[in-house]
């Protein structure tokens, strides 16, 4: 996206200069762009200038190398201290399927077991291979693999005070962010150069790719493919698994700014892990200018992943409604060809009707709402209309009127969301939404997988 963009502005301005165009954009780098993303600070500055782990509820625990806390942050950016003693030296860290989380101590050459009501345990020490560990990272049958800067080792560990080398040599430098795909291969980010090294389950170390920059943070796995904090490139980057590199977010020049990910900016991003749902990248950046030099405060950013959004698309055609206000709902009907959705919403009047109010068919206070709008990936702005002046089975002169928008999210197959903006009865709110049947979430999944 960028190289195109400024390629399509020199072609324009040099139109006549031919040779040397064509050799200047010769000489113009491809950068692969990831996909579009957008990056957004959340929660006040803090000491965080670790790792930082997601628990399977959605907070992020960043730990500080500088002192023993760990702080945690809810998505919405809230703050609390998670632990402010015993540990030392706080750097990678990760998350097992029980909440109980895995603590690099750097400087006293432990890995802390810290259950989810923060008591600490020793869970490896020097006795079992552990020198200066940075990167804490498990396998499917919950082996810990620990990334060791001090020695040039991962080290696994199949259960407490238990642990062997699993892999050495001079291809780690190092070595920093460690994390597991879903074959159990492991993934290295180094520290000393950029390089990313890929071990097999079997053991076998090769260099799978290099990031810009040639100082990297940490790594994780989600979605099928990694995500690496380029510290000392101020970049996100995204690797598959054939180790193809492409650009997340950051313009490669230091600082904090928000935004999309082509314009966005980052410091010394460090520590990096995803959402439970994996739509959602948390990161640690310093906070820029950093005068001092000593890599703190942070600021804690997300990078939503927007293709990794449920698309609307036919299989979302079903009855859908909110558990809390049964008896009321939502037909929604799409049509992908056209690139539009429709909406009506069976509810009843804002008050109940006087007792003696009666009508021929139904209840006086049924209301229908109908709605239209374009589709816009995983959400669509609809317009609201109200019709009045009919009558049943009858062809009369209906009237019209637009009241409004809806706004229709969806975050998965069978949930989502209606806000709607009613300015005649002065209404605003929000109504989450859920199939009144699933036969649909088969189809709605195999069309979203295209």
């Amino acid at each position: 996206m960028y190289s195109s963009i400024f390629s399509a502005l020199i072609l324009k301005n040099c139109r006549q200069q031919h040779v040397v165009c064509l050799l200047f954009l010769m000489m113009i780098p491809a950068i692969a762009i990831a996909q579009a993303v957008s990056v957004t600070t959340i929660g006040p500055v803090f000491n965080g200038a670790g790792d930082l782990a997601v628990d399977s509820k959605g907070d992020i625990f960043v730990a500080n190398f500088f002192s023993s806390t760990i702080t945690r942050v809810s998505p919405s950016g809230e703050t609390s201290i998670f632990i402010n003693s015993g540990i030392n030296g706080a750097s990678g860290n990760e998350f097992d399927p029980d909440d109980n989380l895995y603590q690099s101590n750097f400087n006293s050459n432990q890995i802390s077991l810290i259950t989810p009501d923060g008591q600490i345990s020793t869970f490896a020490g020097p006795a079992n291979g552990i020198v200066a560990p940075v990167g804490v990272t498990l396998d499917s049958s919950g082996v810990v693999y620990v990334a060791n800067c001090g020695n040039q080792t991962i080290t696994r560990h199949p259960g407490p005070l238990q642990g062997t080398v699993f892999a050495s040599g001079n291809l780690f430098q190092c070595p920093n962010g460690i994390t597991v795909d879903d074959q159990d291969n492991i993934y290295v980010a180094n520290f000393n150069n950029g390089n990313v090294i890929k071990i097999t389950p079997a053991g076998e170390a090769a260099v799978f790719a290099n990031i810009p920059g040639n100082n990297n943070g940490h790594i994780t796995f989600a979605n099928g493919v990694l995500y690496v904090a380029g510290l000392a490139g101020h970049q996100m980057w995204q690797l598959d698994l054939d180790g193809q590199r492409s650009l997340i977010s950051g313009t490669g020049t230091g600082g904090n700014l928000d935004g999309a990910g082509e314009i966005a900016t980052h410091f010394r991003p460090n520590g990096v892990d995803h959402s439970p749902d994996g739509r959602i990248l948390y990161i640690n950046d310093v906070e820029f200018p950093d005068s001092d030099g000593s890599s703190t405060p942070n600021i804690v950013r997300e990078i939503v992943l927007h293709d990794h959004r449920l698309k609307i698309n036919a299989g979302l055609n079903d009855a859908w409604f909110n558990p809390a206000t049964n008896g009321q709902g939502f037909f929604i009907t799409v049509f992908p060809e056209l690139g539009v959705v429709t909406l009506a919403w069976f509810t009843y009047d804002t008050a109940l009707p006087d007792g003696d109010a009666t009508a021929n068919l139904g209840d006086p206070g049924h209301r229908w709402l109908t709605a239209l709008g374009t589709i816009d990936g995983h959400q669509s702005v609809m317009n609201i209309t109200i019709t009045s002046g009919g009558i049943f089975d009858t062809s009369t002169n209906i009237e019209r009127v637009s009241d409004g928008t809806i706004t229709l999210r969806f975050e998965n197959c069978n949930s989502g969301s209606v806000d709607y903006n009613i300015p005649s009865i002065g209404r605003q709110g929000s109504v989450p939404i859920q199939r009144v049947a699933n036969d649909n979430i088969a189809l709605c999944e195999a069309l979203d997988a295209r």
